[in-house]
């Protein structure tokens, strides 16, 4: 090692972009992660939707154009401003959730397009047995105005709020929230997809003679007409929606004003979930449960990846 006068580098003030990139490797792993699996996620999306003949409407050009933009702000950062991890983590991450609900969608045509027999009456049969009934759920919220409203405000806040939370994290939270965030997300679409496929519904509304768009949607994947469908959701068992409000609360908890505001506003999502048709009352908790197994699984796989690949503290460089 080079030396002079005995003094670490670090204790003279002085600093390079090498220094930057060897303190945030442990970090930075986790990040490598989140892009590889949302690289994972777009592919299988895209492989599967060629193989069902799958096409979708309208057309990603825009939005791909962008998100990719920002990965070439995030990879300049990166490359020249390693120190600037904040910026970096807003240009990355809005990136990448740009990407995952296209692509997310797809992939839950996909699990339609298998055809697995409907199970809308035992999930039916299940809300029953708990005294629930969708029919006067929806009535009542539909009486009252202000309840309509606001159901209809909360549900619609899953486009918005990874946006606000990401930009949240990156300026107050730890440095890994991010990574942990979408991750987690990823993951707990992953687990969705087994009993979505495999035990699919069109949910309350079109069982009892309601239309929606999401119920044209699943019968002609089933039908075997995959051709210039929109994109909507069509997850009924377990509620990605109550996946989602509970993931937004669980990554705001470092951040104690944002986690406030998270679960008055999440709380108000859940209670809004069954009212659009799309869902049965059993499907919350178990969007619920979902979400908790995701959130786990992404602490653990960001801590696997640092322990494997990272270093949990720069090497002191001498001159």
């Amino acid at each position: 090692m080079w030396r002079s006068k005995g003094y670490p580098l670090h204790s003279r003030g002085i600093s390079s972009p090498a220094m930057g990139r060897l303190a945030g490797d442990s970090r930075q792993c986790a990040d490598a992660l989140a892009v590889v699996l949302v690289a994972l996620l777009i592919i299988v999306a895209l492989i599967g939707g060629s193989l069902i003949g799958l096409t979708m409407t309208p057309s990603l050009s825009l939005l791909m154009s962008i998100s990719a933009g920002l990965l070439l702000i995030a990879a300049c950062y990166f490359a020249f401003r390693p120190t600037e991890t904040k910026l970096f983590q807003i240009a990355l991450y809005i990136a990448l959730w740009m990407a995952f609900p296209p692509f997310g969608v797809r992939l839950t045509y996909l699990g339609s397009a298998l055809g697995f027999p409907l199970q809308d009456q035992v999930y039916a049969m299940a809300d029953a047995a708990l005294g629930l009934s969708w029919i006067e759920w929806a009535d009542f919220i539909t009486r009252n105005p202000w309840l309509n409203q606001m159901a209809r405000l909360a549900y619609a806040s899953s486009y918005w709020q990874p946006f606000v939370i990401t930009v949240t994290l990156a300026l107050f939270g730890r440095r890994d929230d991010n990574a942990k965030f979408l991750i987690a997300m990823l993951v707990a679409l992953a687990l969705t997809m087994i009993p979505h496929t495999i035990w699919p519904s069109v949910g309350p509304a079109p069982s009892n003679g309601f239309e929606n768009r999401w119920n044209d949607v699943v019968m002609a994947l089933r039908a075997g007409h995959p051709w210039e469908l929109p994109y909507v959701g069509i997850i009924t068992f377990p509620s990605f929606h109550a996946t989602m409000a509970t993931l937004f609360v669980l990554v705001c908890r470092n951040v104690p004003v944002a986690a406030v505001i998270a679960s008055e506003g999440n709380l108000c999502m859940l209670a809004s979930i069954p009212y659009p048709g799309g869902h049965y009352f059993v499907d919350v908790p178990a969007g619920v449960a979902i979400a908790v197994a995701g959130y786990w699984a992404a602490g653990y796989l960001c801590q696997a990846s640092t322990t494997t690949f990272g270093h949990d503290q720069a090497p002191r460089q001498t001159l």
